[in-house]
């Protein structure tokens, strides 16, 4: 998706609002310059893009779609299934599609599985239909293309990132866990809430027994665990036992840990942010933070509570 990727709504000739619709993402239109709508629309965690300077996000959006469209076929899809459950790969209509009923993606426990829809002749959800992950499945790696325009109907869910030759309509109260964008021509919402998707992925990089599991290469107190991120997103950690934890983010963002126990405990914080840890059992030791902030971890013991501050450099 490139440069795209941090869109939820981009078009090519203008995105109208009505409504209170709630927009997660950047929204942008190129080579156009209309955005109408916002307010009372709103947009979250984003900024407004018009005309040049969404232009190098139209051009990746391009990209994707071509690379969309020219995956090898894996699956056939009848132009209206039934409540289908559908495994991962890349499905092909041969004349529009109709999303009606319940969908299912089921990953079978893989959250890298993806999804890819090709629909020529344009594509269609009905008013209350929804799409349901299942199994790990992950919006992010979910993607739809369609050769002409695509409209979804009113009260549906949708997910996954929606890519349309022409227009997008999205009818009142449709909600979307993905991305609407347009190549040519308008997006339309009406009172919708979309939310860009973000995939619940980390490069994990580990050392001694944290990686292996062999108490004859070292215990817990000389094994370590990283974790780096390489942008924004959602992080959970979870260790059984005692080990040694890193945790490097790229910027300010959410990361709650829980820790049953743990020996040494490093996080490097790009600047002042939210910072939850949970402790049951831990000696605590200073968090250092790149400018004057406070943090606070306690943990109770024999009813005594300890408190860590942080060190401003």
């Amino acid at each position: 998706m490139g440069t795209a990727t941090s869109f939820a709504v981009l078009a090519g000739s203008t995105v109208t609002n009505e409504g209170n619709s709630v927009v997660t993402g950047d929204v942008g239109v190129s080579p156009g310059t209309a955005v109408t709508g916002f307010p009372p629309g709103t947009v979250v965690d984003g900024t407004i893009y018009a005309g040049a300077a969404a232009a190098g996000a139209k051009d990746d959006l391009g990209t994707a779609y071509d690379n969309a469209f020219g995956q090898p076929k894996e699956f056939d899809l009848s132009p209206a299934p039934v409540t289908p459950t559908l495994i991962p790969g890349t499905y092909a209509v041969e004349s529009g599609l109709l999303v009606n009923g319940t969908w299912t993606l089921d990953a079978q426990n893989n959250p890298d599985a993806v999804w890819v829809f090709q629909v020529p002749a344009g594509l269609t959800t009905a008013s209350g239909s929804s799409i349901v992950l299942q199994n790990g499945a992950q919006a992010c790696n979910v993607f739809w293309v369609t050769d002409e325009s695509a409209t979804l109907g009113s009260g549906s869910t949708f997910v996954g990132t929606l890519m349309a030759l022409t227009a997008i309509t999205v009818n009142s109260g449709a909600t979307i866990e993905g991305r609407v964008l347009a190549r040519t021509a308008a997006v339309t919402l009406n009172n919708n809430v979309i939310t860009r998707p973000e995939c619940e992925n980390t490069t994990t990089t580990t050392t001694g027994d944290a990686a292996t599991g062999d108490t004859a290469t070292g215990d817990a107190a000389t094994g370590e665990l990283r974790v780096t991120l390489p942008r924004a997103m959602p992080l959970r950690v979870t260790l059984p036992r005692a080990m040694p934890l890193r945790v490097t983010l790229p910027r300010a963002m959410p990361l709650r840990v829980t820790l049953p126990r743990v020996t040494l405990l490093r996080v490097t914080l790009p600047r002042a942010m939210p910072l939850r840890v949970t402790l049951p059992r831990v000696t605590l030791r200073p968090v250092t933070l790149p400018r004057a902030a406070m943090t606070r971890a306690a943990t109770t013991r024999a009813g005594t509570a300890t408190t860590a501050r942080a060190t401003p450099p």
